[in-house]
């Protein structure tokens, strides 16, 4: 099991949740759906540690795809 430091961490990281965010809003233009999308995002994030656990180099790539599933 993964802590739930790393999660907290990743969420908390300016680079991370600022810019799944900025993602989401250009995709989905309204600041809500945005909101809602990102927040959907870390949640499978998190349901997901337990399965797969990224290296520093390509988390943000996956928290992308894991966004991706969210807007459809």
């Amino acid at each position: 099991m993964v802590s739930p430091y790393w999660y907290i961490s990743v969420y908390t990281k300016p680079r991370y949740g600022p810019a799944i965010y900025s993602r989401c809003r250009l995709l989905l233009t309204d600041d809500g759906a945005a909101e809602d999308a990102t927040q959907e995002t870390f949640l499978r994030v998190w349901r997901r540690l337990d399965h797969r656990v990224p290296d520093a180099h390509e988390a943000l790539y996956w928290i992308y795809r894991v966004a991706e599933r969210c807007w459809t």
